[in-house]
C-alpha cells in the first residue's frame, strides 16, 4: 500500500509486472497503457496521466493531470491497463493507495 498526502504532486516511477497468458512480459515495446484512481466505491477521483520510462524494461511513470487538494482522504484503488499491439488487453494487479490530509497547508 502506498501513501499519498492529499495536495502534494502525485507521481510514481517502477517497474510494472504483467503477464499474458501465464507469461510474464517484460518487453512492452508497443503496449500503450492508461491508468485510474477510484476510491472504494469506484468513484472516479483521477484519470492518470501515463507515460513509458522504457517500454523494453516495463518502466513507465504516472501522474495526476491537476491538483490533488480536493481529493477525498481515505482509501483508493488503481491499476493499470494495458493494450497490446494486437489488440488484446491486461491490466496490472490492483494496487491500493491511501490518500491522507496534509498537516501544512
Amino acid at each position: 500500500m502506498f501513501e499519498h498526502i492529499r495536495g502534494d504532486t502525485f507521481a510514481l516511477t517502477g517497474e510494472v509486472h504483467v503477464t499474458v497468458n501465464g507469461q510474464r512480459q517484460l518487453d512492452l515495446t508497443g503496449y500503450q497503457g492508461r491508468s485510474q484512481l477510484r476510491d472504494t466505491r469506484g468513484q472516479l477521483i483521477a484519470e492518470l496521466d501515463f507515460a513509458w520510462l522504457d517500454a523494453s524494461l516495463s518502466l513507465i511513470a504516472l501522474t495526476a493531470p491537476g491538483p490533488t487538494a480536493e481529493w477525498p482522504v481515505g482509501g483508493a484503488d488503481m491499476d493499470i491497463q494495458f493494450t497490446a499491439p494486437s489488440g488484446g488487453v491486461v491490466s496490472t494487479q490492483r494496487t491500493r493507495l491511501q490518500i491522507i490530509a496534509d498537516v501544512t497547508r
